[in-house]
């Protein structure tokens, strides 16, 4: 496992308006959970790392802090995974086969047939509402913080998801 880059007094100040010091504060204090959570949303150490590396490089970059660094870093470590997703073309890391309720061969070729279905018709927010409420299992309330929108979207967007994954595994075949 790798360890948590220390930065070193050779290193600016400052890295394009973000203090050095608060870079470092939120990287040892974060770092863990932004990998643990892309680890299992991708099912994959070295993606986790890597992820995790590109989430702290985008923090970097910004003029200042964000007001609200766990919802930021939450935020960014889901985005970054949904874009490793999308980048293969919808693969997901853990074989639904080997996934609790999924033990008989013809309902896991279904659950995959309808999960990539669906993944392809959602629009980016969509993916994310999803991924934050049937993978994290958040509520409404949080989902919207999160994505900056209201909570009553959230709700209506979820009554579609659901809608079409239902209508989706009812189609023929």
């Amino acid at each position: 496992m790798r360890q948590p880059i220390e930065m070193s007094a050779r290193e600016p100040a400052s890295v394009d308006g973000l203090e050095q010091g608060e870079l470092a504060r939120l990287y040892t204090r974060h770092a863990p959970a932004v990998f643990a959570r892309a680890r299992r949303l991708l099912g994959d150490e070295t993606q986790a790392w890597d992820v995790t590396h590109d989430v702290f490089v985008r923090l970097a970059a910004r003029r200042k802090p964000p007001r609200a660094p766990v919802r930021y870093l939450y935020r960014a470590v889901t985005n970054a995974c949904i874009d490793r997703w999308r980048r293969a073309d919808g693969r997901w890391a853990v074989p639904l086969d080997e996934a609790p309720g999924t033990r008989d061969p013809r309902q896991a070729a279904l659950a995959r047939s309808v999960l990539r279905a669906l993944w392809a018709d959602l629009d980016e927010t969509d993916r994310r509402i999803a991924v934050l409420r049937f993978v994290d299992g958040l509520p409404q309330r949080e989902i919207a913080s999160i994505l900056g929108i209201w909570r009553r979207t959230v709700g209506r967007r979820l009554d579609r998801i659901i809608a079409r994954a239902r209508a989706l595994a009812e189609e023929p075949s």
